[in-house]
């Protein structure tokens, strides 16, 4: 206990740093350096002595730490503690090489770090490369000291420094320590964090890592790091834009790059970590003491569709206003209180403002000798995550990107300063476009995508799909189209089936972009039911029967769908809803005198009227009713033939089918595809993977699906054959397999895949 001044506990910062230096002795993390070149007269004594001055007046400079047997660490001020001071002669040495031999110097002396059971946690390296000049290295660790009390420190000794020169003895007027932060800290209720900290967090899932795992590499292991200046110019139209609403340029910055990280994961709502200063104004002399003051707290961002970027922005804003009362608890308590599950991380990135005081501009000189080429070397940031953002202002930003290696590489990082780039072009160009609305892509990957990759000369056929099927039964109208469980339809007769429904359709008011949901089992009637609704000149809302009901209902409602079309075991489902029911099982609409009769047309057997009331039969309307102008008849075979098909005249732009999102992420969203993009995509895949006449691609996938439509399509725009399998017998992969015989192209993930080769 000799030459002990005070005992006391860590912070959950120093904690957090301590954890991790133990774990990792040999990296040299947590070891800081701050570097200038002093040009004059030195008096090496007045500046030893400036040290030993501002020692004896920050106790946390001559702090200690033991761990060892303990229940918890401690730190250890001791009552004297002498800096250590190296020295090199690098005079001679041309300017090229002392800037290599300086460099390697930083790394070889952070990599020596500290023993942290001896104070104190800092030396001082003097290299003299001229008669009247030398360059300092000071080489501290970050557990004593954070960067803005670093800046306070240098203030302090160049203070004492220049008094001492003057022939004067400096007084440093008392000032509060370190302990009195820490013993704040340990009167405040956690019962109040807890209670802030669960309702910032409440409802949050965790989100999705950005960037790739990389093969061969391991996480954590490797850091890189990228660069970008922001230049003057739009920093300046970013403030201007900013105070125009009252905003920080910190809660710009902090949105902006919670809106990327929601473009790179997919994710609506993200969490990243946050470094903040941590200088409260409720602990008296916070200002002006030294220690470890910094902590990282959880930055929730939700961008909500519509809300402008200047209400967005307030809300970040405001949430930091907010959170400043409760950030000194720890992340590892933070964690606790957010409810994810023990080991799921709560973030992967953080964002870092260096706000610092500049010492290079408050000290200059000093006692007439000139002070330059201040620089401050931090390596530490990107530890434990895989991404983090510092900013730094000065003549505009500097961002640099710490990425872990075993996820991202030197391009991908470049790009995605670039987009944050573009992002904040944007803000600064309009607050009041929506936030859900900002752009990401530079103008070269614009033009790159939309001209230099778009650029083959294959030009798709832009035919709606029912009209390609309609020709290819025409073509052969007597080849298998759709197998379904016994169920074999031809193209003629898939058409006669599409056209008897469509004019049903059409008797109900179904035309250009009117909705049609569909909620059949995987038989015969759903292609056929998809068919006649394009052929009426709807789209269709697909409703898989898989779904709970309450989605079932959103999705109908939401998407407006005036007709659904159903079957019996599905339709009490919808019992009560606005839609006018329609079973597929139901009763047929009388034939036409020109149609004729087909093979399989039993397959549609009366059946009772569904959903009474509300509820149709199929051929409830009378199909001599319908309007004069409603398509147009093409033929199919030789006029003597008699097989007709009713073909509405849709363009290639008209809606064709509104899909859902799974809603993982909120409330599920309704997306809009046209007729052209659904015949661009089975062009390509016709080019690529040639379908012939005998063909037979299983279609396994649920319909409610996009790629439903290319199992689906793809061999009835080719003249080949689908076979639609059950959704049982596609999660039974021996029953599959047995389903897949005489199958030719099959479409899966690789997973199931693989199941089926091995099976």
């Amino acid at each position: 206990m000799e030459n002990v001044e005070s005992i006391y506990p860590l912070t959950g910062m120093q904690q957090a740093i301590l954890l991790r230096v133990l774990r990792q002795p040999e990296a040299g993390e947590y070891v800081e350096q701050v570097s200038w070149t002093l040009e004059g007269e030195f008096d090496p004594a007045a500046f030893a002595r400036a040290w030993r001055l501002a020692i004896d007046r920050h106790p946390v400079l001559r702090t200690s730490f033991f761990w060892e047997g303990l229940d918890q660490p401690l730190q250890v001020v001791r009552t004297h503690a002498d800096l250590p001071v190296e020295e090199q002669d690098w005079q001679g040495v041309p300017e090229a090489e002392r800037r290599e031999r300086l460099a390697r110097f930083l790394v070889t002396d952070r990599k020596r770090g500290f023993d942290l059971a001896a104070a104190p946690l800092m030396r001082l390296t003097r290299i003299r490369i001229a008669p009247d000049a030398s360059h300092f290295v000071w080489t501290h660790h970050h557990l004593v000291v954070d960067g803005w009390s670093a800046a306070l420190c240098l203030r302090d000794v160049f203070g004492f420094y220049e008094a001492l020169c003057r022939g004067e003895t400096p007084r440093p007027a008392r000032t509060h320590v370190f302990r009195e932060y820490v013993e704040w800290t340990a009167r405040q209720d956690p019962a109040a964090g807890e209670t802030f900290w669960r309702g910032v967090l409440d409802g949050f899932q965790g989100g999705s890592a950005p960037g790739v795992v990389r093969p061969g590499a391991r996480e954590g292991e490797r850091y890189g790091t990228a660069s970008a200046t922001v230049d003057g110019t739009l920093v300046e139209r970013l403030q201007a834009a900013a105070r125009r609403q009252q905003l920080t340029l910190n809660a710009v910055l902090q949105g902006a790059w919670g809106a990327l990280l929601g473009a790179y994961t997919g994710e609506a709502d993200v969490v990243f970590g946050s470094v903040v200063a941590g200088r409260l104004a409720q602990v008296p002399g916070a200002d002006t003491m030294l220690g470890v003051f910094i902590n990282t707290v959880p930055v929730r961002v939700r961008v909500r569709p519509g809300e402008t970027v200047a209400s967005w922005l307030k809300g970040v804003q405001a949430k930091q206003f907010r959170t400043r009362a409760h950030e000194h608890w720890s992340m590892a308590q933070v964690q606790g209180w957010s409810g994810l599950p023990r080991g799921q991380r709560l973030f992967e990135t953080m964002f870092v403002f260096q706000d610092l005081p500049d010492v290079g501009v408050q000290i200059a000189e000093v006692a007439g000798q000139r002070v330059r080429d201040f620089a401050r070397v931090s390596p530490t940031a990107g530890v434990g995550y895989a991404l983090v953002l510092e900013v730094v202002p000065k003549d505009g930003l500097e961002l640099t990107l710490a990425y872990d290696e075993a996820r991202f590489d030197a391009d991908s990082a470049g790009r995605l300063l670039a987009h944050l780039g573009v992002m904040l072009e944007a803000v600064a160009d309009d607050l009041q476009r929506p936030a859900d609305d900002l752009p990401l892509l530079t103008a070269d990957e614009r033009r790159r995508l939309l001209v230099e990759w778009n650029a083959g000369q294959t030009v798709a056929d832009p035919r709606p799909v029912h009209l390609l099927v309609a020709g290819q039964a025409a073509r052969t109208p007597d080849a298998l189209a759709v197998v379904a469980g016994d169920e074999r339809l031809t193209y003629a007769g898939l058409e006669r089936r599409a056209d008897r429904l469509a004019r049903h359709l059409r008797g109900l008011g179904i035309g250009p972009e009117a909705r049609v949901g569909v909620c059949t089992d995987r038989s015969a009637e759903l292609v056929v039911a998809v068919l006649a609704i394009w052929k009426a000149g709807g789209a269709y809302v697909p409703l898989d029967p898989a779904y709970p009901d309450e989605r079932l209902a959103f999705s109908l409602r939401d998407s407006g769908a005036a007709v659904l079309l159903t079957q019996t075991p599905f339709a009490d489902r919808f019992a009560g809803t606005e839609t006018t029911v329609v079973r597929l099982d139901g009763p047929l609409p009388r034939p036409l005198p020109h149609e004729g009769g087909g093979e399989n047309d039993e397959a549609l057997t009366p059946g009772p009227s569904p959903n009474a009331g509300r509820g149709e039969n199929y051929g409830a309307s009378d199909p001599s009713a319908l309007p004069q102008n409603w398509g147009k008849v093409a033929s199919l075979s030789e006029p003597d033939g008699g097989v007709l098909s009713l073909d509405s005249d849709t363009g290639s732009q008209a809606l064709a089918y509104v899909i859902y999102t799974s809603g993982s992420t909120g409330t599920p969203k309704g997306v809009r595809v046209e007729h052209r993009q659904l015949a661009a995509t089975l062009h390509a895949a016709r080019t690529r993977f040639a379908p012939a006449a005998d063909d037979v691609m299983p279609s396994l996938a649920s319909y409610a699906f996009d790629i439903w439509l290319f199992e689906t399509f793809l061999p009835l725009t080719s003249g080949a054959s689908v076979r639609l399998v059950p959704a049982e017998r596609v999660m039974d992969v021996p029953a599959l397999v047995r389903d897949l015989e005489g199958a030719t192209l099959l479409h899966a993930v690789p997973a199931l895949m693989r199941q089926i080769v091995d099976e």
